[in-house]
C-alpha cells in the first residue's frame, strides 16, 4: 500500500515537472523567433504615408509577469514569476487613436509557509485604447524606425486555481475582478506589414477570495513585460 502511495506520487510530481518544462520550452522558441525577426533591417519605407493608410494590426507576444506584491497580505505566501502569453487586435480610427480588444493569460504557483499552497491561473479580457505619436511628429526628427505609444484597458480577470497536495486541508478560490490595466511601448517596422512589439504593462487585480471558507483580501496584480511580432493591414 506505501508502495503504491508512493509510486502514484512520483508520477503526479513527474507530470508536473513536464507540464512546467513544456511551458519554458514554448517560451523560450517563442523568444527566439523574436530574438530571429529582430535581426532583420528594418523598413525603410515605413512612413507617415503608410501608416496612415492602416487599419487593422494584430500583435502577438509573450514575456513575464512579475507580482508586484503578496497575494494574501496576511499570510506568509509568496507568488512565482510566471510565463505571459498576449495577443491584441486594434483597429485605427485616426493615425494616432486606436480601439481595440487584448487576452492576456498566465499562471503563478503560490507558497504557503515554504510549501505549494497551489496555482493560480489568470485569464484578462479588455477593450483598449491606444494613444500613438504621429509619424509626421517623428520623422522629420529622424526616428524613422520607431512609433511609442501607450494604452489603457479595462475588462475582467477571470481566474481558475488548484490546490496543490502539500496544501493539505487548505483550500481557496478566486472569483472574477475588475481589470485595469496601463501600458507603453513601440513599434518598430521589420517590413511593411510586419513589425517587431515590445511593451511594458501593469495590470489591476484584486478583491476578495475565500480561503478556508473565509473573506479574504487578495492582490494579484502583474508588471508585465512583453515582447512580439506584430502585423498590420
Amino acid at each position: 500500500m506505501l508502495y503504491s502511495v508512493s509510486y502514484c506520487r512520483k508520477i503526479f510530481l513527474n507530470k508536473s515537472n513536464m507540464k512546467q518544462r513544456t511551458r519554458e520550452r514554448l517560451l523560450s522558441l517563442f523568444m527566439a523567433g523574436i530574438v530571429s525577426a529582430i535581426t532583420v533591417a528594418p523598413s525603410k519605407s515605413f512612413s507617415a504615408q503608410s501608416a496612415e493608410v492602416e487599419v487593422f494590426a494584430w500583435r502577438l507576444r509573450a514575456g513575464v509577469a512579475i507580482p508586484t506584491q503578496k497575494v494574501f497580505n496576511n499570510f506568509g505566501n509568496d507568488t512565482t514569476v510566471a510565463s505571459l502569453f498576449n495577443t491584441d487586435v486594434n483597429y485605427a480610427l485616426k493615425e494616432w487613436l486606436r480601439v481595440g480588444v487584448l487576452y492576456e493569460w498566465h499562471e503563478h504557483t503560490i507558497n504557503f509557509n515554504g510549501s505549494k499552497f497551489g496555482n493560480l491561473t489568470i485569464n484578462t479580457f479588455l477593450m483598449t485604447v491606444e494613444f500613438r505619436v504621429p509619424r509626421a511628429q517623428l520623422d522629420p526628427h529622424g526616428i524613422t524606425w520607431v512609433t511609442p505609444y501607450a494604452s489603457i484597458g479595462a475588462g475582467a480577470n477571470v481566474h481558475g486555481f488548484k490546490e496543490h497536495r502539500e496544501a493539505g486541508a487548505n483550500t481557496a478560490s478566486f472569483p472574477t475582478t475588475f481589470a485595469f490595466r496601463v501600458a507603453t511601448g513601440v513599434d518598430i517596422p521589420l517590413t511593411d506589414y510586419l513589425g517587431f512589439n515590445t511593451e511594458i504593462a501593469w495590470n489591476r487585480d484584486s478583491g476578495a477570495s475565500a480561503f478556508n471558507g473565509a473573506d479574504v483580501s487578495f492582490n494579484a496584480s502583474t508588471l508585465n513585460i512583453l515582447g512580439g511580432i506584430r502585423l498590420r493591414y
